[in-house]
C-alpha cells in the first residue's frame, strides 16, 4: 500500500505520542461530576435527571420526555469497553448491527441492510454537523471513521425515523457524537499503541480554559497496521492462479485532526480525515491478489455556530458549515484474455463539496409543549468519474436541497 507525505508538524506530534505512551496528564473532574459516591445517594428520578440530549427533537430535553426511544452511550463506556471506532460503539445498541467486507463498514438495523447502500439510512452527526457526505449520502464507521473517540463526551442514538426534523438519510436512526467541553484545569494526554498485524497508532490531545472563557480542545491521532500477510477465501481456491490465497493486501492506515474553540455561545471547530485501505477480495472484478488494489478517502469540515444561553426563554441555534469529500479507488482490470493479460489499473474518483446554513429556534409553551421551527439549506457540488481506456462514469452536477 503506497503512502502520501504527511505535514511535519502532525508527524511530529504523533511521533511524540508513539514514544511516550499512557496519560501525561488528566484532567480534573468537576465538582459536580457524577463520581460514585454520588451516584450511589440518588434515587431512580434523579439519575434520569441527570441526562440531557438534544437530538430527539433538537432542544434540549430529558430522555423520558422525548418523541423517540434514545441510547445514550457515554465517555466511560467507551473507555470501559474499549471502544475505537464507530461500528463498535453501534455494535453495542440495541436494534443494529455491522457488516464488514475488508474495506468499508456497513450498519445494518432491526434485520435491514440494502446491498449497496453504503450507510445512507442512518445520519450520523458531530455536534450535530453532519457527517454522511453528499455523493453517495455515505457515512463512515470503520477505521475510516470521521470521529476520534478520544473527544466524544457522550452519544446520542435516536432509533427511529426522523426525517421530519432532518430531511434525508434519518430513515433508521439518527446518532449524534457529542464532543467534551473542557472545565478545570488544562489537560494533555498523550497515548501510544502497539499490536499484532503490525499495528502501531498514536493519538495527542489536548483541551483546556482560558482565564477568559476560551474552550479549546484539539486531537490528532494515527493509525497503521499492515493486516494479515495471508488471507485464504475458499469460494475462489479454483478460479485463481493463487488458489484463492492472497498476500500482502489488507494494509490499513489513517490519519485523524480535530479542533474546536467556543466562547459563550459561539463555536468554531473543524476537522480533516484520511484513510488508505488496501482491498485483499479482487472486488468488482479486479484482479485477485494484486497488492495495487486500494482506496482512499479523505473527509473534511470547518463550521461556525451559535447557541443561545440556556437560560433565555426562545433557543436560537444557527450553524454555517463548509464540507468537503474526496474518494480515490485504484483497481487493477484485466481487459485482455487467459493467453494475453492486459491488466490496467483503473482509477475511480468522486469529488463532492457542500455548503450548509439552518437555523432553529424553540420555545417552551407551558409546562408540557414545545414549539420548534426551523430552515437548513445545502448547497451540492459533486463530481464522480474514472480515468481509464473505459469512461463508465462522467459526472459533474449540482444540485441545491431546502427543508
Amino acid at each position: 500500500m503506497t503512502s502520501s507525505p504527511r505535514p511535519l508538524v502532525f508527524t511530529l506530534l504523533l511521533a511524540c505520542a508513539l514514544a511516550a505512551p499512557g496519560r501525561v496528564a488528566a484532567q480534573a473532574a468537576p465538582a459536580d461530576a457524577l463520581t460514585p459516591d454520588r451516584v450511589g445517594h440518588m434515587n431512580l428520578r434523579e439519575l434520569m435527571q441527570q441526562e440531557v440530549v438534544s437530538t430527539a427533537a433538537r432542544y434540549d430535553q430529558h430522555p423520558a420526555e422525548a418523541g423517540s426511544a434514545v441510547t445514550i452511550i457515554t465517555a466511560q463506556e467507551i473507555e470501559q469497553f474499549g471502544y475505537r471506532t464507530i461500528q463498535d460503539v453501534l455494535s453495542a445498541v440495541r436494534g443494529f448491527y455491522v457488516t464488514y467486507d475488508r474495506n468499508y463498514s456497513y450498519i445494518g438495523v432491526r434485520g435491514i441492510s440494502p446491498p449497496g447502500d453504503y450507510n445512507a439510512r442512518v445520519l450520523v452527526q458531530v455536534d450535530g454537523q453532519r457527517i454522511n457526505e453528499n455523493t453517495y449520502d455515505s457515512v463512515y464507521i470503520g477505521t475510516d471513521s470521521f470521529i476520534d473517540l478520544g473527544i466524544v463526551d457522550h452519544v446520542e442514538v435516536v432509533h427511529g425515523p426522523g426525517s421530519s426534523l432532518y430531511g434525508s438519510n434519518a430513515v433508521f436512526a439518527v446518532v449524534n457524537f457529542v464532543t467534551r467541553s473542557n472545565t478545570g484545569r488544562p489537560s494533555l494526554s498523550v497515548e501510544g499503541d502497539l499490536g499484532s498485524l503490525g499495528t502501531r497508532s498514536g493519538r495527542v490531545q489536548f483541551g483546556q480554559t482560558t482565564d477568559s472563557g476560551v474552550d479549546l480542545l484539539f486531537a490528532a491521532s494515527r493509525y497503521n497496521s499492515d493486516g494479515h500477510e495471508a488471507l485464504f477465501f475458499p469460494q475462489l481456491a479454483n478460479s485463481t492462479a493463487s488458489g484463492g490465497w492472497v498476500h500482502g493486501s489488507d494494509g490499513d492506515a489513517y490519519e485523524r485532526v480535530f479542533g474546536k474553540v467556543s466562547r459563550r455561545a459561539l463555536t468554531l471547530q473543524g476537522a480533516l480525515s484520511n484513510r488508505r485501505k488496501s482491498i485483499p477480495t479482487g472486488s468488482y472484478d479486479t484482479v485477485f491478489d494484486d497488492p495495487r488494489a486500494e482506496t482512499t478517502d479523505r473527509r473534511a469540515f470547518l463550521a461556525a455556530t451559535y447557541h443561545s444561553p440556556t437560560d433565555r426563554p426562545t433557543q436560537i441555534n444557527a450553524r454555517v458549515a463548509f464540507d468537503r469529500y474526496v474518494y480515490d479507488g485504484s483497481y487493477p482490470t484485466d481487459y485482455g484474455s487467459d493467453a494475453a493479460p492486459d491488466v490496467l489499473v483503473n482509477h475511480d474518483y468522486a469529488r463532492g463539496s457542500w455548503f450548509t446554513t439552518e437555523w432553529v429556534a424553540s420555545r417552551r409553551l407551558g409546562a408540557a409543549h414545545h414549539v420548534v421551527g426551523g430552515f437548513e439549506y445545502r448547497d451540492n457540488w459533486q463530481f464522480v468519474g474514472n480515468a481509464d481506456r473505459i469512461v463508465y462514469t462522467d459526472l459533474h452536477a449540482r444540485t441545491r436541497v431546502a427543508g
